[in-house]
C-alpha cells in the first residue's frame, strides 16, 4: 500500500485553514509552521507538499530566498495569495479567491498542474558535486567548498526559471547569512587551494577565470558525468 502523500503549510500571516475529514484520510497532514527557519527540520524527501499563505502582498523577500534555498526538500511548493509579487515561475500560484484557504481545493488544483519543481535531488547531486570537488583538489571543510556546491545546484536549476546567475552570490549570502564579498572571497581562496593541490584531474575547469563561469563548468561536468 502506497504511503499517503504528506502535506506542510506555511503562513505569512494569521490564517485559519480548513479541510475536509476525507482530506485528513488521504494526506498525513503535518500543520501550520511560521518559522521558515524550522521548515529545513523536517527529513529530506519527505514532505509531498509545501503549502504557502502569503498575504496580500505576496511572500517578503527573506521568505523567497529561504525557499531557493529549502526547495530540494519539498516535491511541490503551492503559493497561495494574491499576487505573484516575488513568487518564482516554478512555484503553482493560487489565488486566494479560489482557495478559499481550503486544502481540498488547494491540492486538486496543484495535482492538476502539469509543472515539475525540481530537476535534480538535492541530496544526490551535492553529494556528486563534493565528490568532484574533492578530485580536483578542493578541502571538503573550507566554506569556499560549500558555497560552490550549493551555488553549482542553485544553477543547475536555474534553467527552470530561477533567474539566479546575476545575483547568485546574493542568494547564497542570503542563505548562510553572511556578506556577498564574504560569498565571493571564500569561493575565490578555495579554488586557488585546489589548483595548487589538482593531481592533473580535469584540470581544464580551471581555465574559467571568474567564479561564476567556473561553478557553471562545475555544474555542467556533475550534470554529465556524475548523475
Amino acid at each position: 500500500m502506497k504511503d499517503k502523500a504528506s502535506v506542510i503549510c506555511y503562513c505569512t500571516y494569521k490564517v485559519k485553514i480548513n479541510c475536509s475529514q476525507e482530506f485528513l484520510k488521504n494526506y498525513n497532514y503535518l500543520g501550520i509552521q511560521n518559522d521558515i527557519q524550522k521548515l529545513s527540520n523536517y527529513q529530506m524527501d519527505s514532505i509531498d507538499y509545501l503549502i504557502i499563505f502569503a498575504n496580500k502582498y505576496g511572500i517578503n523577500s527573506q521568505t523567497k530566498h529561504m525557499l531557493i534555498y529549502l526547495r530540494h526538500i519539498f516535491k511541490r511548493i503551492v503559493v497561495v495569495s494574491e499576487t505573484r509579487i516575488n513568487i518564482l515561475n516554478d512555484y503553482l500560484f493560487v489565488q486566494s479567491n479560489l482557495a478559499k484557504n481550503n486544502l481540498d481545493t488547494i491540492i486538486r488544483i496543484a495535482q492538476r498542474s502539469n509543472q515539475k519543481h525540481i530537476t535534480y535531488s538535492y541530496k544526490r547531486y551535492t553529494t556528486k558535486c563534493m565528490q568532484l570537488l574533492l578530485e580536483l583538489g578542493f578541502k571538503k571543510s573550507h566554506k569556499g567548498s560549500l558555497y560552490i556546491t550549493e551555488g553549482s545546484y542553485l544553477l543547475a536549476d536555474s534553467a527552470k526559471g530561477y533567474k539566479v546567475y546575476q545575483n547568485l552570490y546574493s542568494y547564497l549570502a542570503s542563505i548562510y547569512n553572511v556578506t556577498v564579498e564574504s560569498i565571493e572571497r571564500c569561493i575565490r581562496s578555495a579554488i586557488a587551494y585546489a589548483i595548487k593541490n589538482n593531481s592533473g584531474s580535469q584540470s581544464e575547469v580551471f581555465n574559467n577565470k571568474s567564479n561564476k563561469k567556473f561553478l557553471l563548468a562545475v555544474n555542467n561536468i556533475v550534470v554529465q558525468n556524475y548523475l
